[in-house]
């Protein structure tokens, strides 16, 4: 799994260093275009993890050889089946962590309005550091459920995709 992550970031990179700087050119120009750069950026990184990141948990325990073309060729004309997997994981967490770390950043002091920019900064870092701790331990808690269920998803959209018989528990 390991060396799978590593092959993906690897392939990552690029597309991130390249679409920053496009991005960034794009923005500093005001161009009217910045929306439909944008979206393609974005659409190019969900495309690509919804085609590698899905499959690379089940892949890198049953299968070996290239991991990144063996997602790319069984996850083949399902971008759409397969972005609705990661959105059904993602989504539904994103809205537990926003539910649990709500009522932890309530109680927060606010931050000062006004004053100079060090002010600001300093107010800034004062506050991340009393919100941090609790932040990084909500999401440290949450974190065991999100592995179990994409790994779960995983290997689901796996023997889907493979045409393997799906397992019955109720036997």
């Amino acid at each position: 799994m390991f060396r799978a992550l590593l092959a993906f970031v690897a392939l990552m990179f690029p597309l991130f260093l390249f679409g920053s700087a496009l991005v960034n050119v794009v923005v500093l120009q005001a161009a009217p275009a910045t929306p439909a750069v944008l979206l393609i950026f974005y659409g190019l990184i969900l495309a690509a993890i919804a085609r590698f990141f899905v499959l690379l948990p089940a892949l890198s325990a049953t299968e070996s050889g290239p991991l990144l073309r063996r997602a790319w060729t069984l996850t083949a004309g399902n971008f759409w089946r397969l972005l609705a997997v990661l959105l059904a994981i993602v989504v539904p967490l994103f809205i537990f962590a926003v539910l649990l770390i709500v009522p932890v950043a309530q109680r927060l002091p606010p931050l000062p309005a006004g004053g100079s920019p060090q002010v600001q900064q300093l107010a800034i870092l004062t506050w991340l550091r009393q919100a941090l701790p609790f932040l990084w331990g909500l999401l440290f808690l949450i974190w065991p459920l999100v592995m179990g269920l994409f790994a779960g998803a995983s290997v689901s959209a796996w023997r889907a995709l493979k045409d393997e018989p799906v397992l019955d528990i109720a036997v």
